[in-house]
C-alpha cells in the first residue's frame, strides 16, 4: 500500500544548515594527504583471502571513549583509559606518554615500580613506570573487566564477568621472567597451578577491591557484593543486593564499610554485619577520600549519613574519579572527553583538558574514505573532508543524531535523531527531508538502497520504505514476531533482509512489501544480516555463531562459529571472498563459503558496531563504541 508522504520541511530543519563551503564540492576532491592512508587507499592491495593475513591498522580516528583515571601512588602521573594508556603529567596535564596497547582497566602497584593494565583479548600486562616499557604478558583468553593490588604490592587480583583469578607477585620483575614465578594461587578455572576454587558461580562481575589489611577481597557478582578471604580463597559472606547492573565497589580506609556504585544510586554498607547504612540516588563510580570522610562518584557525600557536600558541575556525564594519594585533589573525567582536577578543600577547578574538540568525536566516515562526519556535545553535526580537516557543512540543532548513514553514492547524508530522520544533500548543502514514524524514538538501522532511490527505516517494530526523490512512503513492514534488529538491501534492491529478536530472519520483497521467505535457525536475537556482493548469499549473525544461506531456496550453507566476542556486525568484501565480523574489540574475516578464520584484527576496546569495505575493496572500516573509527587495509610496501 502506498502513502503519499504530507510532511513538508519545518522552518527548524530549514535552520540546521548554518555553513556549507560549496567552492570545495565544485573543485572536488584530491587525494588524501595522511601518506599511509593515501598509499593505501590510492595503491594498496585489495583485501582478498589470499591476502588477509596481511590486512593492519593504518589509520585512527579519536583517541577514543576514557574508561577510567588512576592517580600514580606518588602523585606524579594520573593516567587516562580510553583505547590505550595515556599518561599524563599530574602537575599540567601534560600528556607524557602513550602506550597504545587496547585496556579495559589499569593499576598502579603501592611501591610505583609497574602499572598493571588488563583487556578484552585476555592479556595482562605489566609496564615499568620508569620508561614505560612492556615487562611482561600474561595471555589468559578472558575478557578482564577489573584488577587491582592488594596494599602491601604482593597480590594482584583480576576478574572476568564470570571469573576471579588471585595473583602472587614476584620479588622482582625487571629480570627476565622464570617458569612460575608469576603464580596463579587462586583460581575458578583450570589455568597454571590451581590451589584453589571458589564455590559460588560468578556472573555479571566488573569490579573487585581489597579490605584495607588485605585479608579479604570484594567482588560484584548477581548483584551481590561477595568477600573472600584472601589467606585461602574461601567464601566469606554476601552484602546486600543491588536492583540494577553494578559499576564499582570501594573499602573505605579504615575497613568499615563498603560503597557500591550502580547505574542510578549509591549504597553504604556495614562490613561487620552487612546492614545498609545509607542510600542516596545519583549512579556512578564511588571513591572515598583517604582520611575517608567523604565519598565521590561524583556527588560529594559525607559518609557519616549520607548527606550531599557539593556536585561536580562543570562537565557532563563524570565517568571516573581518582583522589590524588594526599586528598587535596580530585581527578575527574567525562564522556565529553573532558579531564579536570579539582581542589578539595574548596572544590574549585585547578587544570582541565578538552579529550575531544569542539567539533567532537568523528562517528562516521562516506563510503568512498573521502569524508568524516562528527558529533559535537553541543547537539551540532559536522561533515569534514578527510584530506585536509576541512569543514564543508554543519548542522545543528539534534538532540543527540544516533545514527548517521551516507547513501551509496555520497550524494546525500541521514540523521536520526529522537524519532524523526532528516536527509541533507552533500552536493550543495540543501535539507532534502524530514521522515517520522510512531517508533522511530528506538531506531535499530538506517539502510539505503544500493541506488540511493530508497532509505530503510527500521523501528522496533516496523520498517519504513521511503523513496528518497520526494519522500513518498512506498511501503511500511510489519513485524509479525518479535522486534526488528536490523535490515540490509539485496544488491540490486529488489529485496530487503531484517533479523528479529526470535532468531528468524525474514526475506522482503522491496516492491509490495509481501514476505518472501523466512530463514529459522538461530537461538537468541539476530544482531547483524549481509548480502554477498552478488545477492546469492545471506550472512546473519548471532552471538557467536554466523550462518550463511543460500538465499534463492533458503538452505543453510555453513554455520561458522567462534569461541568468544560476539557479532555484532557483517560486512562481505567487493569480491565475496571474505566476510568481516565484528564483536567485542574483535574484528574477524573468514573466508567464504569455507568459513575459515584467516585473520583477528585487535585494537577495538569495546563492541565493535559496524564493518564496511570500500566500494574497491582497499579498505575495511570499523566504528567501535570505544568512540574510535579505524581503517585497516595491505600495505603495498
Amino acid at each position: 500500500m502506498t502513502h503519499e508522504n504530507d510532511l513538508v520541511p519545518r522552518d527548524e530543519d530549514k535552520k540546521r544548515i548554518i555553513r556549507f563551503d560549496s567552492s570545495l564540492a565544485k573543485r572536488g576532491l584530491e587525494l588524501i594527504s595522511k601518506p599511509d592512508l593515501k598509499d593505501i587507499v590510492n595503491i594498496g592491495k585489495r583485501i582478498s583471502s589470499s591476502n588477509a593475513s596481511q590486512v593492519t591498522l593504518i589509520h585512527q580516528f579519536n583517541e577514543g571513549t576514557l574508561r577510567q583515571l588512576v592517580w600514580s601512588p606518588d602523585g606524579k602521573f594520573l593516567v587516562a583509559v580510553k583505547n590505550g594508556i595515556f599518561i599524563y603529567n599530574a602537575e599540567d596535564l601534560r600528556l607524557l606518554h602513550t602506550i597504545s596497547s587496547p585496556a579495559n582497566t589499569v593499576a598502579f602497584s603501592p611501591k610505583n615500580n609497574f602499572l598493571a593494565s588488563a583487556s578484552h583479548d585476555g592479556s595482562i600486562k605489566l609496564w615499568k613506570v620508569s620508561d614505560w616499557g612492556l615487562i611482561r604478558n600474561i595471555e589468559t583468553h578472558n575478557d578482564w573487566a577489573s584488577l587491582t593490588f592488594s596494599h602491601d604490592g604482593n597480590l594482584l587480583a583480576s576478574c572476568t564477568y564470570d571469573k576471579v583469578n588471585l595473583w602472587r607477585m614476584p620479588d622482582s620483575l625487571l629480570r627476565p621472567p622464570l617458569e612460575g614465578d608469576l603464580e596463579m594461587i587462586y583460581a575458578n578455572y583450570d589455568i597454571g597451578e590451581k590451589r584453589s576454587s571458589f564455590t559460588v558461580r560468578l556472573s555479571e562481575m566488573n569490579s573487585i577491591a581489597f579490605s584495607p589489611d588485605d585479608s579479604l577481597l570484594a567482588s560484584i557478582s548477581n548483584r551481590f557484593v561477595y568477600l573472600w578471604k584472601v589467606k585461602d580463597g574461601s567464601f566469606y559472606k554476601t552484602i546486600g543486593k543491588h536492583p540494577r547492573v553494578v559499576l564499582n565497589i570501594a573499602f573505605s580506609p579504615d575497613g568499615e564499610f563498603i560503597a557500591v556504585g550502580e547505574l542510578t544510586d549509591i549504597y553504604l554498607w556495614r562490613v561487620s554485619d552487612g546492614s545498609l547504612v545509607w542510600k542516596n540516588s545519583g549512579g556512578g563510580r564511588p571513591m572515598f577520600s583517604p582520611d575517608g570522610n567523604v565519598l565521590v562518584y561524583p556527588h560529594f557525600l559525607r559518609v557519616a549519613d549520607g548527606s550531599l557536600i557539593t556536585s561536580i558541575v562543570e562537565h557532563q556525564s563524570v565517568y571516573s574519579v581518582s583522589f590524588s594519594p594526599d586528598g587535596t585533589q580530585l581527578a575527574s573525567g567525562s564522556s565529553d572527553g573532558t579531564i579536570s582536577i579539582w581542589q578539595t578543600a574548596n572544590n574549585s577547578l585547578y587544570k582541565s583538558i578538552d579529550g575531544i574538540s569542539s567539533l567532537g568525536e568523528v562517528i562516521a566516515v562516506s563510503p568512498d574514505i573521502e569524508y568524516s562526519v562528527s558529533r559535537s556535545t553541543d547537539g551540532e553535526v559536522h561533515i569534514k573532508r578527510i584530506k585536509d580537516s576541512t569543514i564543508t557543512m554543519t548542522l545543528k540543532g539534534f538532540k543527540q543524531g544516533k545514527h548517521i548513514s551516507f547513501s551509496p553514492d555520497c550524494s546525500m547524508l541521514a540523521v536520526a535523531d529522537w524519532g524523526t530522520i532528516s536527509i541533507w544533500q552533500t552536493a550543495n548543502g540543501s535539507f532534502l527531508k524530514t521522515y517520522s514514524g510512531d517508533d522511530l524514538e528506538e531506531t535499530k538501522n538506517i539502510a539505503f538502497s544500493p541506488n540511493s532511490a530508497i532509505l530503510a527505516l527500521c523501528g522496533e517494530w516496523n520498517i519504513y520504505l521511503w523513496r528518497t526523490v520526494d519522500g513518498v512512503l512506498l511501503n511500511v513492514v510489519k513485524g509479525n514476531s518479535d522486534d526488528f534488529s536490523g535490515v540490509a538491501f539485496s544488491p540490486n534492491g529488489s529485496q530487503l533482509a531484517s533479523g528479529s529478536g526470535d532468531g528468524k530472519v525474514f526475506i522482503w520483497s522491496v516492491e509490495d512489501g509481501a514476505m518472501i521467505r523466512v530463514l529459522q535457525g538461530h537461538i537468541g536475537s539476530v544482531n547483524s544480516i549481509a548480502y554477498s556482493p552478488d545477492g546469492s548469499k545471506i550472512a546473519s549473525a548471532s552471538m557467536n555463531i554466523i550462518y550463511l544461506w543460500n538465499v534463492s531456496d533458503g538452505i543453510l550453507i555453513r554455520k561458522i562459529k567462534q569461541e568468544v566476542g560476539g557479532n555484532n556486525c557483517l560486512y562481505f568484501s567487493p569480491d565475496g571472498t571474505l566476510l568481516a565480523s565484528g564483536g567485542y574489540g574483535t574484528i574477524n574475516l573468514w573466508k567464504v563459503p569455507e568459513g575459515l578464520l584467516l585473520k583477528k584484527l585487535t585494537g577495538h576496546s569495546d563492541n565493535i558496531e559496524s564493518v564496511r569495505f570500500s566500494a574497491d575493496g582497499r579498505i575495511l572500516v570499523s566504528d567501535s563504541l570505544d568512540g574510535t573509527i579505524k581503517l585497516w587495509g595491505v600495505s603495498p610496501f
